[in-house]
């Protein structure tokens, strides 16, 4: 049997004393799980929230710690690839954000496993001391430094933009009976666009859900008056840019949703198809022209579990200038 538990401030919200959570009949080992909600709450910027979870972990290892929030907060001491020598973790962190009315329900859903989570960040979540990295305050340019967004950071993050976990095992593959062009001109290109055809296989035991499947599209260097930029490390798929482009650019997504194979039936394969338009390729120059290169477009088209497949489309012709 299953037990989730919220736990609660067993003090006052300004009280730094976190030392008797030990103590309490929440975090004891007879608590096969317990979920501990926390967020937007009076002590997180003093780390009181961050402190709690870790003693609660350390007495119950069976601990999910769940976040109600909007912004971004460090979870740097609860994550294993922030704290390796921590001595005990929590199992898993959710993030619901603000799940609205019935977010009670959805919670439950989701840590019973009656539905699989689906969703995917919103936005990059940087490490501890980003904001010392990042410089000025007041420098708007999203390439200074390390970079800021997605588009254009080249540090490593505590998760990427459109991290996502699933409860299944899935793999990806590009659609046999509309695979994704391997050449195309690039006056059909901003007249048409691409069509992108993803086929996805879970695992015979997957809970049925919802899985979100994110495009994103690189330009690469090819050397010459474009010139190159560095590699962003957060995503192993992003080769080097060519000037004026960012590092990668979120170009479509589709909703997918797996029927329940949970009876034993075998595995289950679905399609989901999106439409990538020429601007979403396109590089801005330093007078605010944008334009679709010639040259070679990385497609690397993101699942949850970090489950990615990779397509390289030629661009033939010459550059195309967008209109306004």
């Amino acid at each position: 049997v299953r037990v989730f538990v919220s736990t609660a401030f067993e003090y006052s919200a300004g009280s730094t004393d976190t030392t008797t959570i030990h103590r309490t009949p929440y975090a004891g080992p007879e608590m096969h799980t317990i979920t501990m909600g926390v967020g937007v709450l009076t002590g997180w910027g003093r780390g009181l929230q961050v402190a709690l979870a870790l003693r609660v972990a350390a007495a119950q290892p069976n601990t999910v710690v769940v976040l109600f929030h909007g912004g971004m907060v460090y979870l740097d001491d609860l994550v294993p690839s922030a704290a390796p020598n921590a001595s005990a973790l929590p199992k898993a962190i959710v993030s619901f954000f603000y799940p609205g009315q019935a977010g009670g329900d959805a919670v439950m859903d989701v840590l019973q496993g009656h539905v699989a989570p689906a969703g995917r960040l919103p936005y990059t979540w940087y490490r501890r001391g980003f904001e010392q990295q990042r410089g000025a305050p007041n420098d708007q340019d999203l390439r200074s430094g390390l970079g800021i967004t997605y588009r254009y950071y080249r540090g490593t993050p505590l998760f990427p933009y459109g991290y996502g976990l699933s409860y299944a095992t899935i793999s990806l593959a590009w659609c046999s009976d509309a695979p994704p062009p391997t050449t195309i001109d690039s006056a059909r290109l901003v007249a048409d666009g691409i069509d992108l055809c993803v086929a996805m296989t879970t695992d015979a035991k997957a809970v049925a859900g919802d899985t979100v499947l994110l495009a994103f599209t690189s330009v690469e260097a090819t050397g010459g008056s474009r010139g190159q930029r560095a590699p962003q490390s957060q995503n192993p798929n992003v080769s080097t840019a060519a000037a004026g482009c960012p590092l990668q650019t979120l170009a479509g997504y589709t909703r997918v949703h797996a029927r329940d194979t949970f009876e034993g039936q075998g595995s289950a394969t679905t399609s989901g198809r999106m439409h990538v338009e020429a601007r979403r390729l396109a590089c801005v120059d330093t007078a605010g022209a944008a334009s679709v290169l010639a040259g070679k477009v990385r497609i690397h088209l993101s699942g949850p579990n970090n489950v990615t497949i990779v397509h390289t489309l030629t661009v033939t012709g010459s550059d195309v200038v967008l209109p306004v």
